[in-house]
């Protein structure tokens, strides 16, 4: 929006390759053309002034919440979400550049937990019964949704013409109340949205990975 009202000359927009790492932010068709300086000038509009009144100043707020430092395991989970965020990239010649975004995002904060957590997102990808589920679907990372007044989001939906797949991740064990009822709304939202049969699963575990259903 900026780029399209401040140009003066022109405006170049290159296209983002095949597999690039950002995607298109567009929500609405486009077509390429060129940008033409209006000549037309504008009457300057005459500026109307307000007066507000002065506000009462009651003092500083004595009491605050104080957000606790995440531990470095706090952190290795964060970091494995957002490795298998950019899982479609991490099984083709982007994996690289893949690699390289998690090293400067999370080595200095995971220090010798680093190594570990590339692995770690090598057995992801590679685990047969994981790769199996989403075998020939739509795959999409960290699917957003609003519903019933709540936000949320999916670590992985898989999707076909007759299903849809929920992954969850868990950096490690899993807490079998919370996980589980956790992918059972997701599940729930899903097939609210899709109208198709949904199955829900969490994968979790290192240096073992375990795959596990989730029932409704």
């Amino acid at each position: 929006y900026v780029a399209l009202t401040r140009a003066k000359q022109g405006l170049i927009i290159i296209a983002k390759e095949q597999y690039s790492l950002f995607e298109p932010s567009f929500s609405y068709d486009y077509h390429y053309g060129c940008v033409v300086p209006s000549k037309e000038k504008k009457e300057k509009e005459n500026s109307i002034s307000l007066s507000f009144p002065l506000l009462e100043r009651l003092g500083g707020q004595s009491h605050y919440v104080k957000k606790e430092p995440l531990t470095r395991f706090q952190h290795y989970g964060l970091a494995l979400h957002e490795g298998m965020s950019r899982f479609p990239f991490l099984s083709n010649n982007h994996r690289e550049m893949t690699l390289i975004r998690l090293e400067n995002m999370w080595k200095q904060k995971l220090g010798d937990l680093f190594p570990q957590l590339i692995e770690h997102i090598d057995k992801l990808i590679n685990f047969e019964p994981f790769l199996s589920l989403i075998r020939d679907k739509k795959v999409i990372s960290e699917q957003a949704f609003f519903f019933e007044g709540k936000e949320g989001r999916i670590d992985l939906l898989a999707e076909d013409n007759d299903e849809c797949i929920i992954i969850d991740y868990k950096s490690f064990n899993i807490n079998e109340q919370d996980s589980y009822e956790q992918v059972k709304h997701y599940m729930k939202v899903t097939h609210h949205f899709s109208q198709k049969r949904v199955r829900g699963f969490l994968i979790a575990g290192f240096p073992i990975v375990s795959l596990h259903e989730v029932l409704l």
